[in-house]
């Protein structure tokens, strides 16, 4: 910011000067030129100070807007944050809560509700623990705090059934249907009347109906548990789970423990039940006696009298007055003096005990719902026996299935190998053979896919066994690639057609000789040709061998090898029609050995005769025509030539390569 300037009027000035006013008139006025300039200096300062001022305002302006931008930018930062921290937090908030449910309704949930199930039907006889009796008061007193424990772990897991079955499907509980609910709340109910029963005056007869009552719910409840865990929980893992024997020996098993927990509470409960009828009996005989608030009180005198009267010593009671509760009031087990844990361990000892020997050794009194009881322990113990024995039965028999399928399955196994195995290796013997590089690439694949159902044979593939279990159109064609080329080295066989050529070749027979074996004697009949594939052979005579008179040429060629082939004069003999026609046959002048493992196909006498006697026949086919001809000609000379058909037109049966 610049400073300003003030401009003095200097040429008036000197006008001033310069004329001749007043000296008065001429010193107010440098007086007055002299205020302006002391005023125009103090402007200049006072500018200057406030331009240095602003300067410095300026600078604290823009450090406090640099610092203002800064914390802004801090306080922006801080709420990215937050935000981020707020998005984070409901992320894992949805993601927690979408596991839960998947947990609620996956194959963990399942696995959690049976657990949980078993749980709370197991704290349902520890309700059958809160009364007790105080012996020296003759007071029935209740464990409140056990009861509402109780209470509130039935209801929290009541509340778990109900949100996994809301989670699983609104419309359609998955796991706990109407009936499994009714059965659940009913069960509760009734075990709690149970439980109030002491305090409530109620006949024997309506007791009996309600625990009858309670026993088939409770018995429903059970059937509920075996019905999650097989058609629920295992259908997440596996169906045959549930019926493994196994399972059901473990299923049975815990059938077994829960009746004596069952039955155990239940004996405890009817004690303290039976000593309060007792003591009720025995008040209302006595005058001034009242049963009021769970105390028993005596207007005159004390309360003593209750224990003359009912089971004063255990030892002088009549058995049939105590029943199956001797025990019970001998071990002191009903009265408040006595730990829960204890209590609960002897009742359920006592429930085994009893379940196990189908409650044999109980002495029972002449109370209906007493002997009710008994009964159904019984009952109870006859089935989860039947049950078990059954399932060990399964179970044997599952074992002995089980290792007889793993037998099967291992040997199955073992020959599937021992297949693969051979059919490899007949493969790698295929691809080692000589002859089979010399097939065409076609007929190569053809052969390797019939290899699989010739895994059987052993040995190394030959010619011979090259043909089992291979098609007629394949195994000719085979011969055809093999045997075509020395057919066509005999000179009688160049005469005659492809058609021809390739019968020969399908009428041929594959051959395998070993090593020193003497395929012809000396001396011996010809009935066959034979054509060398691979090998070597010896043909020699003994009166070859005795003489040295064979020229070099002759001997070498003695020796046959692949490609050659050894009979030709048997085509001779067979065209010729005279020597044909007697019995006499050829006779062999030479003696053929294999110097070596020999291959090689054989044309047999017949198949010859066959194919020359077709031949003939239709040379007298055309004779005959011909004849005919001739016979019903005129005289005129025919401009036509009839000639005889050559070799070329001798058929036989085509079959395509």
């Amino acid at each position: 910011m610049g400073v300003p300037t003030i401009a003095f009027p200097f040429g008036q000035l000197d006008q001033h000067q310069s004329s001749s006013p007043a000296v008065d008139a001429d010193l107010l006025r440098w007086e007055e030129i002299d205020a302006a300039i002391l005023r125009s200096e103090e402007i200049q300062r006072r500018w200057r100070r406030s331009a240095s001022e602003e300067t410095n305002y300026s600078s604290s302006l823009f450090l406090f807007w640099n610092n203002l931008c800064l914390i802004r930018s801090q306080v922006d930062a801080l709420s990215l944050k937050e935000a981020n921290a707020r998005n984070y937090c409901c992320e894992i908030i949805v993601k927690g809560w979408s596991n839960v449910k998947k947990i609620l309704t996956g194959y963990t949930g399942h696995w959690i509700t049976f657990v949980l199930w078993i749980i709370s039907i197991s704290l349902d006889p520890f309700v059958c623990y809160v009364p007790s009796i105080q012996d020296e008061e003759k007071l029935l007193k209740i464990n409140s705090s056990l009861l509402i424990g109780i209470w509130v772990l039935y209801w929290s897991l009541l509340i778990y059934r109900i949100s996994i079955s809301f989670y699983g499907n609104i419309r359609k509980w998955q796991i706990f249907n109407q009936a499994e609910s009714i059965a659940l709340l009913f069960s509760n109910v009734l075990l709690y009347s149970l439980v109030l029963i002491p305090k409530m005056e109620i006949s024997a007869p309506i007791f009996s109906v309600v625990l009858s009552i309670f026993l088939i719910v409770y018995l429903v409840r059970i059937i509920g548990i075996y019905r999650l865990f097989t058609e629920k929980v295992t259908r997440c893992n596996s169906s045959k789970l549930a019926e493994a024997p196994v399972f059901k020996i473990v299923f049975n098993l815990l059938l077994f423990l829960y009746g004596g927990h069952l039955f155990g509470g239940l004996w405890y409960l009817f004690a303290v039940w039976k000593k309060l009828e007792c003591w009720k009996k025995a008040c209302s005989k006595h005058v001034g006696c009242h049963y009021r608030d769970d105390r028993f009180t005596v207007s005159l005198g004390d309360n003593q009298f209750l224990n003359d009267i009912c089971f004063a010593k255990i030892e002088d009671t009549k058995p049939y007055e105590l029943g199956i509760f001797k025990d019970a009031f001998e071990s002191h087990i009903v009265e408040t003096k006595t730990e829960m844990w204890k209590k609960v361990l002897y009742c359920f000892r006592w429930g085994i005990q009893n379940i196990s020997g189908f409650g044999q050794n109980l002495q029972v009194s002449t109370y209906a719902w007493e002997n009710i009881f008994v009964i159904l322990i019984a009952i109870y113990g006859v089935g989860t026996f039947t049950f078990f024995i059954g399932n060990m039965q399964n179970l044997i028999k599952s074992a002995i299935d089980e290792r007889t399928e793993e037998k099967r399955k291992n040997e199955h196994q073992a020959i599937k190998l021992k297949k693969h195995q051979a059919i490899k290796l007949r493969q790698q013997q295929l691809q080692q053979w000589v002859l089979f590089g010399k097939l065409s690439e076609n007929l190569q694949n053809i052969i390797k896919e019939y290899q699989q159902y010739n895994y059987h044979l052993t040995g190394v593939v030959d010619v011979e066994n090259l043909f089992i279990n291979l098609p007629k159109d394949v195994e000719n064609n085979i011969k055809r690639e093999l045997c075509l080329k020395p057919i066509k080295k005999v000179e009688r066989f160049q005469r005659l057609s492809d058609t021809s050529l390739l019968h020969l070749c399908d009428c041929v027979k594959p051959v395998v000789y070993a090593e020193r074996t003497r395929i012809v004697r000396e001396g011996d009949p010809i009935n066959e040709m034979l054509f060398v594939l691979h090998g070597k052979l010896w043909n020699f005579s003994s009166m070859a061998s005795s003489t040295n008179n064979v020229p070099p040429c002759d001997r070498r060629k003695e020796f046959l090898k692949d490609g050659d082939f050894w009979g030709e004069e048997l085509v001779n003999w067979v065209q010729d029609e005279s020597s044909s026609s007697l019995s006499n046959k050829l006779i062999s002048q030479t003696t053929i050995q294999a110097l070596t493992k020999v291959e090689a196909f054989v044309l047999r006498i017949d198949d010859l005769k066959n194919l020359y006697n077709e031949k003939s026949k239709i040379l007298q086919s055309w004779l005959h025509k011909r004849r005919i001809r001739i016979s019903g000609r005129n005289a005129q000379p025919s401009n036509q030539e009839q000639t005889p058909p050559t070799g070329d037109q001798l058929t036989g049966p085509e079959i395509v390569v």
